[in-house]
Parts: structure tokens; sequence; C-alpha cells
């Protein structure tokens, strides 16, 4: 009797912009605003127009990055 193997939860894991959003708290046309500024979470691409992707660990740093203890920090 096989068993499952047990899911995995990797930095290397990848995202589309949807799913980015949703793990940041924000919405996707949001994020992508984020992506224009240049001021959102590091991202790559697959393709030159499309397959724009974002890595678990690159959305894990720009959570940490923004994120504060109290009010007076920003």
């Amino acid at each position: 009797m096989d068993l499952p193997s047990p899911i995995v939860d990797s930095d290397d894991d990848e995202f589309d912009t949807d799913e980015a959003a949703e793990y940041l708290g924000c919405s996707a046309g949001y994020l992508a605003n984020l992506r224009n500024w240049g001021s959102g979470p590091t991202f790559h691409r697959k393709f030159k127009r499309r397959g724009i992707f974002y890595l678990r660990s690159d959305l894990r740093a720009y959570k940490l990055r923004n994120a504060f203890h109290s009010t007076t920090e920003y």
C-alpha cells in the first residue's frame, strides 16, 4: 500500500498574479500597479509579454520589508 507523499512548502513555489495577490492580501490590480510603479515584490517572466510569476521567497521577503510594529515607523 502506497502512502501519499506529504505536501512540501517550498520557497521555489511559483504564484501567478492572482495567487500572489491572495497570498499578500491585496487585489490582483493593486499588485499589477505595484509592479508598474516598481515598488512591489520581485517578479519573474517566463515569456516576453506574458507569464509573470512570483516566487514564494520573494513574496515572503516583500512582506517582511513592509512589516511595521508601530504607526510611527512609517
